[in-house]
């Protein structure tokens, strides 16, 4: 149960190589999904990426992306783009295994709770 909270940066990131992300609060932050001042990078640029086994997380009063590049709500297993990493400008890529895993987790959309967040 860890709480992240008042951070301005490029996105959060819950992985799947060092175990499991359960009971995560994603609270009060501001994430681009792009690096300041606006560079266009074509990798990791996703905003909240949570990985196969990050479930309940709450993501709670956030201000997601950046108007004209986050163009994607969300990209989840099992009805995504079926890619490992999910669309370059996604603000929620969500049950995916990383480094190439096969497994894949579509509990983590169906347990993550979202209020109060907007989009850019």
């Amino acid at each position: 149960m860890d709480l992240h909270e008042g951070n301005e940066t490029t996105g959060d990131a819950l992985d799947d190589v060092h175990g499991t992300h359960n009971f995560i609060t994603i609270f009060r932050n501001q994430f681009w999904g792009q690096d300041q001042p606006y560079v266009r990078r074509y990798q990791n640029t996703g905003v909240i990426k949570a990985a196969t086994f990050s479930r309940y997380t709450s993501v709670i009063g956030n201000v997601l992306g950046t108007a004209g590049w986050s163009t994607v709500y969300q990209d989840a297993w099992p009805i995504g783009s079926g890619t490992q990493i999910g669309p370059r400008y996604t603000i929620y890529s969500n049950g995916y295994g990383e480094n190439y895993s096969p497994l894949h987790d579509a509990l983590v959309t169906t347990t993550m709770m979202r209020w109060a967040t907007t989009t850019r």
